[in-house]
């Protein structure tokens, strides 16, 4: 294996026993404040009451595990504050099932926990809100527990009580700052895909702008083989499958990081006296709710570092632009805990229908996107910038002669590239060059598209240790936007961008 391959990519082929991804986050995660109570149990009669009653519920666990004590009824209660959302014997009937269906569900995720070796329940929860059915034991308790939601909140209608004209959270607008409404038909000259691709283009400035706290980073040149490494960070074993990464020597960091400036501006974050870098198992932090926001400059799980991975970065584009994984259902900002670059690969078999495996036909014309995911287990990246032939197919009689370094592509990662540098744009065959899993993957998909276009093939492509897949276009896979904390401070290149 070649000397500088990404340490990520080399770590994923070990299978360690009963050590997970987020195993570090655990339950000290969670803070009292990062647990307050938005849980919009009102909509317990609209379409989203699924999805509402498990995002109270990883509240709820998440409370309990904190305060390390069994939930009893009237903390649960004080939780809940239905109490001006309906009245009387309905208030009261709501409070006692969800109570004794939390029980029961407890227990069960519980059981969860131990059977994927996992501790952290709250997060084991959120896997069951976004139906992210990895294997039977969350499939049959997604089953389990929508027709146990469907039934109390049929009840519920039984007694008078209605989802409001207009209130369905999944589709009206929400957030802070930038936040738009979904656009109407008319008011989009673009076909539906062209639409996707823009307002993905725009997210990943978006994250990347927001993220340094700097619109001149959008004009910085993407990373290359000949680009220096950042010094000042370290790094030490282990955070579940990788690295942990601290700043030895923050001038150092300042002096060597690709992205940060000698000086700023206004800035709302001071990201030269507290850089963000790699961060294995890092996520943005986040408020509950369907208004939640995302938060990169407060740490949530990973070390002790400000900072995010592949997966979360993968995740806070998709929400940052305003869709969703799986058609009409409720995504919001919390449900970054759970992400994971394996998630992308084949998200079909989950029932992610938002997401497609690209395959290429006759007269596909656009092999490669921005805003294309290319995933294996252990890391996941989008496509940030696309040139006219970006497999170099043109440059090649034969197809069996591609080479990577004919291709003519950017990526946008969060990795430990240049020892630890983190969000970074790439040129894509020199990033490539330091992970042979990606380079072997995305050279298989150019084959099969050059032999579609030169040879008229037929064969679909589907690879077992590597995905490329699309964002698609379908109306219903489209949510309201969600914001990032200090997004204020970049606000004239951000609103450059998505015009």
């Amino acid at each position: 294996m070649r000397k500088n391959i990404d340490r990520m990519a080399l770590r994923s082929v070990l299978v360690v026993a009963f050590v997970f991804t987020l195993l570090s986050c655990g339950k000290n995660q969670f803070t009292t404040q990062d647990s307050s109570i938005t849980s919009e149990l009102g909509s317990v009669v609209c379409p989203e009451s699924f999805e509402v009653v498990m995002d109270f519920y990883a509240q709820v666990v998440a409370d309990q595990e904190l305060r390390v004590q069994q939930m009893n009824q009237d903390r649960f209660s004080a939780m809940m504050n239905t109490d001006g959302l309906y009245k009387g014997a309905a208030n009261s009937y709501l409070k006692n099932e969800l109570y004794t269906m939390y029980l029961e569900f407890y227990q069960d995720i519980k059981y969860l926990s131990s059977y994927e070796a996992n501790p952290n329940l709250a997060e084991l929860v959120v896997y069951i809100k976004v139906e992210d059915i990895e294997n039977h034991v969350r499939r049959d308790m997604v089953n389990k527990y929508k027709l146990k939601v469907a039934r109390i909140s049929e009840d519920m209608k039984s007694m008078g009580y209605e989802c409001p004209a207009g209130n369905d959270i999944r589709r009206d607008p929400s957030g802070e700052g930038d936040a738009k409404p979904l656009p109407d038909d008319s008011q989009i000259p673009l076909t539906d895909r062209e639409w996707v691709t823009n307002e993905l283009s725009a997210a990943m400035k978006k994250v990347l702008a927001v993220t340094y706290q700097s619109c001149e980073v959008l004009h910085r040149k993407p990373i290359n083989k000949d680009d220096k490494d950042v010094q000042g960070i370290t790094e030490e074993c282990c955070n579940g499958r990788g690295l942990i990464r601290r700043i030895s020597n923050l001038r150092m960091v300042q002096n060597t990081h690709h992205y940060i400036q000698s000086s700023y501006g206004k800035q709302c974050f001071d990201v030269r006296k507290t850089p963000l870098i790699y961060d294995f198992g890092g996520r943005p932090n986040f408020t509950r709710g369907s208004k939640g926001i995302l938060n990169f400059f407060k740490n949530y799980g990973g070390s002790e570092v400000l900072g995010y991975d592949c997966s979360a970065m993968v995740y806070t584009v998709l929400m940052g632009a305003g869709f969703r994984m799986k058609e009409n259902k409720l995504f919001s900002a919390s449900d970054v805990v759970i992400a994971q670059s394996r998630q992308f690969m084949k998200p079909e078999s989950k029932g992610w229908n938002c997401l497609n495996s690209v395959e290429f036909v006759d007269d596909t014309k656009e092999p490669l996107l921005p805003g294309d995911i290319a995933s294996m287990d252990g890391h996941t990246f989008m496509i940030y910038r696309v040139g006219n032939d970006p497999f170099g197919v043109g440059n090649v009689s034969d197809c069996k002669a591609l080479t990577p370094k004919n291709f003519d592509f950017d990526l946008m990662q969060s990795s430990p590239s240049k020892e630890g540098l983190g969000l970074n744009i790439h040129v894509g065959k020199d990033y490539l060059a330091t992970n042979s899993v990606m380079e072997k993957g995305i050279l298989e998909y150019a084959k099969n598209y050059c032999e579609r276009k030169k040879n008229r093939s037929t064969k679909k492509i589907s690879l077992d240790y590597f995905s490329l897949v699309r964002m698609s276009a379908k109306k219903d896979c489209r949510m309201p936007t969600i914001s990032f904390q200090n997004e204020s401070c970049v606000s004239a290149c951000i609103k450059t961008s998505t015009n």
